[in-house]
């Protein structure tokens, strides 16, 4: 019975940390801002690279040690390796559910969201499933050499989704901005009275005026987004002023959060000639997760998303 008992909550508990690490593998830049935000909060400077290094290697990791629990391979490691998580990942979400110095914990990236004593609760789970998988017996019935084999293959394969939706853009979009999205209804109270999270978009020329709606009402719009110009890919700069200047009949706007002394200079470098507007860097990173990518919407609603590598042009 004890053996039926440890192999289930081993079971149960690779899964979790797999499925953590496979949706933060889909969209690992969201995950290194999540790590930014969390260094921002302990008043410690990191740079983007760093981040987005610590966020691959938690991500690989995480992921491992779920597929090594669920595969029964070097159980005993991987065991005490969910047990070393939760050690460290338990007293930061307390912290995080008594402060509230970051919104969510990004524990399962933008695929579930959960509150701060939320994901408190459920690391508290975790901790004593990962205490119960070390003490309790279990049993494994699958050919070893099998097991093995996708073990080896668990951290290749999740390194490479991770690389793939870095270069390109996540595989399954969790974003508010997602393709076939209606950006207007996300902004507004249902009629049914319920309460959910609402959307805040806004866009502002450089002198402050609000051309929210102008972008929402506009029968085709192409929007650049860039949220950080002095870090954005200036090398494709041709490739957006040709998407511009083939862009008759449509509306095209470069949205960014970056200084106007920047955009002074993006326009010097690159000879941008279309509209720059203002936005808030946070919802920017969370319409695309790319700097700068393309986004087109038609009435408010989102048809199509492009990063640096897949421009609609080339």
């Amino acid at each position: 019975m004890l053996r039926i008992v440890g192999t289930v909550l081993r079971l149960l508990l690779g899964a979790v940390f797999a499925f953590s690490g496979l949706v933060k593998a889909i969209d690992p830049l969201g995950t290194q801002y999540k790590i930014t935000d969390y260094f921002t909060a302990w008043n410690v400077s990191i740079g983007d690279t760093q981040a987005l290094i610590l966020a691959i290697l938690l991500i690989v990791v995480e992921f491992t040690i779920g597929a090594f629990l669920v595969l029964g391979v070097l159980r005993k490691w991987a065991s005490v390796g969910a047990l070393a998580f939760m050690i460290v990942m338990t007293p930061i979400t307390l912290w995080l559910a008594v402060t509230n110095e970051v919104a969510d914990c990004g524990c399962f990236g933008d695929a579930i969201l959960l509150t701060n004593w939320q994901t408190f609760a459920k690391n508290v789970v975790l901790l004593a499933l990962a205490i119960a998988v070390i003490l309790l017996p279990d049993k494994v019935f699958s050919p070893l050499r099998i097991r093995r084999l996708l073990a080896l293959l668990s951290p290749i394969g999740i390194a490479a989704l991770i690389g793939h939706c870095i270069y390109w853009l996540p595989v399954v979009d969790f974003m508010p901005f997602s393709v076939g999205s209606d950006i207007r209804e996300k902004m507004e109270f249902p009629a049914d009275g319920t309460m959910p999270e609402i959307l805040d978009f806004c866009i502002e020329t450089l002198e402050g005026e609000d051309v929210t709606d102008e972008i929402l009402d506009s029968k085709e719009a192409i929007l650049l987004v860039a949220p950080f110009l002095q870090n954005a890919a200036k090398g494709d700069s041709t490739e957006y002023n040709r998407l511009y200047r083939a862009s008759e009949g449509k509306d095209f706007y470069c949205l960014t959060a970056s200084s106007e002394e920047e955009i002074a200079r993006w326009r010097q470098e690159t000879g941008a000639e279309y509209a720059i507007y203002h936005a808030d860097d946070i919802m920017l990173k969370t319409m695309i997760r790319s700097n700068p990518g393309i986004i087109r919407m038609e009435k408010g609603v989102v048809t199509g998303k492009w990063n640096h590598h897949s421009l609609p042009l080339k």
